[in-house]
């Protein structure tokens, strides 16, 4: 099919949009007579043809730091952090089309178990079967298609300043896919309009809800068989939690999609009605529940809790006037006779106290043993949120660690999930994985795409014009008052001294001033670095295409000041052209320096730290280049002369060849020892570089490389305090 994968002509006119695929017809297009009848749930699962995966955990264990058999040694080697696990023996059954919650109450464990799903981290121990069959019996290239087919939704401004959210979904499936326009023009419409959200309004101003529906709406483009969702949910009120569980009903029920959501310490009302698959909860690293959601109130209300255990709302402890804790009744119904397989496993034979001394009924109902009238009524939940809360505040509760060790969630249906896998599980086949290979956009493409909006991103921060113009006004402004200084003085001691102050005046500003562009500069390099991040996160370029980028921004930057300050330029370049490129050089690696400080540095302690390090740099860096014109008549700062001036070298020379005029004499007989040299040319010629242009090339450069790989040194330092 050449042109559009929707047949449009003057007769049909236009047609619903189809999947993309390499290997479209005519034939496969919709006419507007074929498409009149459909329905809105028909035309998306034309849009929408991938089929859902289910996926099995059975007894898996993660451990943090474990990455297989071959680089635990040298895991071993290369950190002293201790191994923590995040989450042990968790079986769970996700049927495909359905919405699961994965409630994690430290939250890690959730994220671990969706990192093992999505094959981002091995597991230490346990399996993982795919639509019925263990990830190890795939090929590489099948697994390969799996992963590549699983989508991870994660917070995070994932949009330029300046994109819509229409282009901001273009820019992302564009550059994940070698689409076709007209293609994505209608996926984009028909997704936009599925998850309720406007494509004119700003991306960048979203609010919490919409940025979910942004983050679903870029995942969904892909038609992906499973969505993963680790999003803080906790963010939203109770109103958007009920919208956000209905929109992730809708895509597992209407697309057919299998979504598996982690939700961390807070698990609205709505989600578990909307759930109806599985739900797993964990208290530190066990598992309270895991298994049908219908299941879940009937299990709590086996456990027997009884009414005087303290709950926690809205994150508080509830307490009373005194500071002792209060007891939350709850509404209670006549209790069900529990059955054979809702039986929870626990130590039974312990008496435990409260805080307050009150003996807590017992909660073995496998022995036979009765209620009495004198012991404390349990709690019977008949809400879902009420359900969650309690059983997380039993599990976290002091007096009951004894009850609740290593073997709390009920083993039947613990034992009704493995057998679920048991006999789901097979050898795998020809028809097991019907997914399509998605192609991927060439690395020329992504530039090409990558670039006009990246330049668009960094043209529209204020702080990085302000600095630039201000730059290049103080540098002119500053080069025309020290000609002028120059061309007033009548060339006797005194007014050459106070020539020579004034340039050091004049280079110590400049300095000062490009210190604090680049503390202006430091929070739009943070907020563009934490969009590089989430864009990495989602797939849609590496770090060598960003540093690509960023190089190219910089050049065309230095570029452009070099136009404004074309003068200054070929004067620099006309005295010594190697000191020109050199100080160029080392600009740019100024600013490299400064996003490799931002992307090291993340806690507000290594902030102040680095604002600390940056400060005293640049302050030693302004005093040894402004003192540069009295450098050659001191004796005591010769040993910085020759050894310790590498920032001087670089840039004094050239300031001094502009500032002053290189044609200047440095007395009547020429004698560049004197007092009155001034001259760069012949400051370079005194202190022996003068010989060999290569050789000075090559030592500056060294020393400027030595001093950077320093100062990363003294941040990779500060990067563990």
């Amino acid at each position: 099919m050449s042109g559009s994968l929707l047949h449009s002509s003057a007769q049909d006119g236009p047609t619903v949009p189809l999947p993309l695929d390499a290997d479209y017809t005519d034939a496969d297009a919709i006419t507007v007579q074929e498409a009149e009848g459909l329905t809105v749930q028909e035309r998306l699962e034309l849009a929408f043809r991938s089929l859902p995966l289910r996926v099995a955990l059975l007894e898996v264990s993660v451990i943090d730091g474990y990455t297989g058999e071959k680089c635990r040694a040298l895991h071993r080697c290369c950190t002293a952090s201790v191994p923590r696990l995040q989450c042990q023996s968790v079986s769970a059954y996700m049927m495909e089309g359905g919405l699961h919650a994965i409630v994690d109450v430290d939250g890690v464990a959730g994220a671990a178990l969706l990192q093992v799903i999505n094959g981002e981290r091995p597991c230490s121990s346990g399996a993982l079967y795919i639509n019925g069959v263990h990830i190890d019996r795939y090929s590489a290239e099948e697994v390969q298609r799996v992963r590549a087919c699983m989508r991870t939704v994660r917070c995070g401004t994932v949009a330029f300043a300046h994109q819509t959210v229409r282009e901001t979904l273009m820019f992302a499936t564009h550059m994940r896919l070698p689409c076709r326009a007209d293609w994505l023009e209608e996926m984009v419409l028909l997704t936009s309009q599925f998850v309720e959200l406007d494509l004119c309004q700003r991306a960048a101003g979203l609010d919490a809800l919409d940025t979910l529906r942004l983050h679903v709406a870029m995942q969904l483009l892909l038609d992906p068989p499973l969505l993963c969702l680790e999003y803080p949910f906790q963010h939203l009120d109770a109103a958007s939690a009920q919208t956000a569980a209905d929109l992730l009903q809708s895509v597992s029920s209407v697309l057919h999609k299998t979504v598996v959501c982690c939700v961390s310490r807070w698990l609205p009302p709505s989600w578990l009605e909307a759930t109806t698959s599985s739900v797993v909860l964990f208290s530190g690293s066990q598992v309270v529940y895991s298994g049908p959601c219908r299941f879940l109130l009937r299990y709590i209300n086996q456990l027997c809790i009884p009414q005087n255990v303290a709950r926690q709302s809205g994150g508080a402890a509830a307490t009373a006037a005194d500071g002792s804790p209060l007891s939350v009744a709850l509404r209670t119904l006549p209790r069900e006779e529990p059955t054979s397989w809702v039986t929870p496993t626990r130590l039974s034979s312990l008496q435990v106290l409260d805080s307050t001394g009150t003996r807590l009924v017992s909660t073995d109902r496998r022995s036979g043993h009765q209620l009495h009238t004198d012991e404390v009524l349990p709690l019977v939940v008949t809400e879902a949120d009420e359900a969650v809360e309690l059983a997380l505040e039993w599990t976290e509760s002091e007096a009951q660690k004894l009850f609740y060790a290593a073997k709390y969630y009920d083993c039947g249906i613990h034992q009704q999930v493995v057998a679920s896998i048991d006999a789901d599980a097979h050898e795998p086949c020809s028809t097991d994985l019907e997914l399509e290979r998605e192609a991927s956009r060439s690395t020329l493409s992504k530039s090409a795409l990558l670039l006009p909006a990246y330049f668009r991103q960094m043209c529209m921060e204020p702080a990085l014009l302000l600095g630039l113009a201000s730059w290049c006004v103080a540098v002119a402004v500053g080069t025309a008052v020290a000609r002028r200084s120059q061309t007033d003085s009548s060339g006797d001691d005194g007014d050459h001294s106070r020539t020579m102050k004034q340039t050091q005046q004049l280079v110590l500003g400049l300095f000062l001033l490009l210190f604090a562009w680049n503390l202006l500069l430091t929070r739009a390099a943070c907020r563009e670095v934490r969009i590089v991040r989430s864009h990495r996160r989602n797939g849609l370029y590496g770090p060598a295409m960003y540093l690509c980028c960023l190089s190219t921004f910089l050049l065309a930057m230095h570029a452009l000041s070099g136009l404004v300050l074309l003068p200054f330029v070929r004067a620099g370049l006309r005295a010594s052209w190697w000191v020109a490129v050199l100080a160029a050089t080392v600009g740019l690696a100024h600013h490299l320096l400064l996003y490799v400080l931002v992307v090291l540095t993340s806690a507000r302690k290594r902030q102040l730290l680095l604002v600390c390090c940056v400060s005293l740099s640049y302050t030693v860096f302004a005093c040894v280049a402004s003192y540069f014109p009295y450098s050659g008549t001191s004796r005591t700062w010769a040993w910085l002369s020759k050894y310790s001036n590498m920032l001087r070298w670089v840039y004094g020379p050239t300031l001094r060849d502009v500032l002053v005029q290189p044609s200047y004499a440095c007395d009547a007989d020429g004698n560049a020892t004197s007092a009155s040299c001034v001259s760069g040319r012949d400051y370079l010629t005194h202190i022996g570089f003068s010989d060999d242009a290569f050789g000075r090339f090559f030592t500056l450069t060294a020393a400027t490389s030595g001093l950077l790989f320093f100062m990363l040194c003294i941040i990779f330092a500060l990067k563990k305090v």
